[in-house]
């Protein structure tokens, strides 16, 4: 008998390449086919679940809403230890009754209530009834604000 297998170089295919590469060149083919075959697939999953689901879990932490409709009360906020265990100054208030006034003509008062009704339940009913009571607010005669505000 005679020993076919001792041959003295790699295994060639039939268009002379190693077998071992063309091998690898149709595995490559292969998958990539597969792949293409199941992108359209894919990109309807990710726009249909993947990206709606992280578009909800954003909103649910991001909170710019309080920031954009009452900037000046967040900044006299930031001087306010809210340890101590007293109520914020009367410019906080103020600060407040000018944002207030400012968002009530714009209307986006309510929804800087129902923001914050996520974090404490009855702050957009609170929110509504301020805005209907400081649209009557002078803010140059009507101060000091806390009084104010403690009567709504």
């Amino acid at each position: 008998m005679s020993d076919t297998t001792a041959g003295t170089g790699p295994v060639l295919a039939a268009d002379g390449t190693p077998l071992k590469k063309s091998l690898a060149r149709a595995l490559r083919v292969q998958k990539m086919r597969a792949l293409m075959l199941i992108a359209p697939l894919l990109l309807f999953v990710m726009i249909t679940f993947v990206i709606p689901i992280a578009d909800m879990l954003f909103r649910s932490v991001e909170n710019q809403i309080v920031e954009e409709t009452l900037p000046r009360t967040v900044i006299a906020l930031e001087s306010w230890d809210e340890t101590t265990g007293e109520a914020p100054s009367e410019e906080v208030y103020s600060a407040f009754a000018q944002d207030m006034k400012e968002a009530v003509a714009a209307k986006t008062h309510t929804r800087v209530g129902q923001r914050l009704n996520y974090e404490q339940t009855g702050i957009a009913s609170l929110f509504r009834k301020s805005g209907r009571r400081i649209s009557g607010w002078d803010l140059a005669t009507d101060g000091p604000f806390k009084e104010q505000f403690a009567k709504v």
